[in-house]
């Protein structure tokens, strides 16, 4: 009996026979393209899974990236300014040196002054020079308004005004006008 038993079990290795009609087509084309077809997709849909966490990575990565380099841009930002406000400062120390010496026309024009003659102001724009001086008694005026009508540097002259104070002294104010380019010349 157990003989019977196990030939009863048998195993099939042959595959069942295809019906045919309508069914069997569609059983067919279910096991030939469906399986394949949705093998594929899933395949597909595992890459863009992965593909999209790879993203997410990459992201992240430039987005902590991203912030260290504006970090760095905010920083040579003030160096930037600070070498601007420095390069116009130098420009603007280049153009004063390129016009007018200060300094040399004011040692010029008090070397042109007698001893007699004290400077009290002295304002210089560009090439005109302003200034107002006090002379005591005696020839001190006349000696300085010679000695700045001889000098080369000095292209024209003029009193503005003038007046005795108590002492007797001259108290005058002068309008300068400096020559270019002799005035560069002598820089």
């Amino acid at each position: 009996m157990e003989r019977t038993k196990r030939s009863s079990l048998g195993i099939e290795l042959l595959p069942a026979p295809v019906s045919s009609g309508r069914a069997g087509a569609l059983t067919f084309w279910a096991r030939a393209v469906g399986i394949p077809l949705i093998l594929i997709l899933q395949f597909i849909s595992l890459s863009v899974l992965a593909f999209r966490f790879k993203v997410e990575l990459d992201l992240k990565a430039l987005s902590s990236s991203v912030s260290q380099k504006e970090e760095i841009l905010f920083q040579s930002q003030e160096l930037e300014n600070f070498l601007l406000d420095t390069q116009a400062r130098l420009n603007l120390v280049k153009q004063a040196n390129q016009t007018l010496c200060s300094s040399c026309s004011l040692k010029t024009v008090s070397a042109l002054a007698p001893s007699q003659v004290r400077i009290k102001s002295f304002i210089l724009e560009n090439y005109q020079i302003d200034l107002s001086a006090e002379a005591e008694r005696g020839g001190g005026f006349a000696t300085f308004v010679t000695n700045i009508l001889g000098e080369k540097t000095i292209k024209e002259a003029a009193i503005t005004s003038g007046g005795l104070d108590r002492t007797g002294s001259f108290i005058f104010a002068l309008e300068l006008t400096l020559d270019p380019e002799v005035a560069q010349k002598r820089n």
